[in-house]
């Protein structure tokens, strides 16, 4: 009988059956593949959900040591900047200390008489000033801001000669009214042999240069801010 049934069929029966077996095989080959691979797949899911999440927590970890390490470099930075501030200013104090020890005696020698009250609170409050402005150059050189090579440069300049410092500092485009620092520090050199002694009108001038670079620079460090 089953002879006779495949004897039997014509070509489009044979192929209507055919497709028909190949679909119910088909349909059974997804559902046997979800029945064995369907664990496997839950498997390989919840170990990249898990690799997301060690990542995840590791990116975050590396970030706040990165940001710890920088806000260390920055204040390491900061305190290089203070110090190669305060070592200029240390050197230069040596040298006047120096040079008017040298001076006062040679005129004690000469039997010069020696200024008088006056003169010297003049020459006191001359040298107050052009120490404040002595401080904003140093503060310019040592802004962390500034390449560390440079800063170092700079820190190699000896403060005897500080115009080589202005000069220096102005060329590398860190020092706003370079030129009346310039100015300030001609007015003070000029006071040093004791030649002459500086007036009320040499403290006011040197009050106006303060003034002038004062105003450059914070109007400088704005800029900055909102660049």
């Amino acid at each position: 009988m089953v002879n006779s049934f495949w004897s039997d069929i014509n070509i489009a029966q044979a192929t209507f059956l055919s497709g028909l077996l190949t679909l119910f095989a088909a349909i059974g080959a997804v559902i046997l593949g979800h029945f064995i691979f369907r664990g496997k797949v839950q498997d390989i899911q919840s170990a990249i959900s898990q690799t997301e999440n060690k990542l995840n927590q590791h990116l975050e970890h590396l970030e706040v040591t990165v940001s710890a390490v920088s806000e260390k470099t920055l204040d390491l930075d900061r305190l290089i900047s203070s110090l190669g501030t305060r070592i200029g200013q240390i050197q230069t104090d040596i040298d006047d200390d120096q040079s008017d020890r040298a001076r006062e005696d040679v005129a004690t020698n000469l039997g010069e008489a020696l200024e008088d009250s006056s003169t010297a609170s003049v020459r006191d409050e001359l040298n107050q000033v052009w120490e404040e402005i002595r401080s904003l150059v140093e503060q310019s050189a040592g802004r962390p801001e500034i390449d560390g090579r440079t800063r170092a440069k700079y820190l190699r300049i000896d403060r005897r000669n500080f115009g080589r410092l202005i000069d220096a500092v102005d060329e590398d485009g860190n020092l706003p009214a370079a030129g009346t620092a310039r100015k300030a520090n001609a007015l003070r050199m000029s006071f040093r042999n004791r030649r002459a002694e500086p007036a009320s009108d040499h403290v006011n001038e040197m009050k106006e240069y303060l003034t002038t670079i004062n105003n450059a620079i914070y109007s400088a460090h704005n800029q900055n801010q909102h660049a």
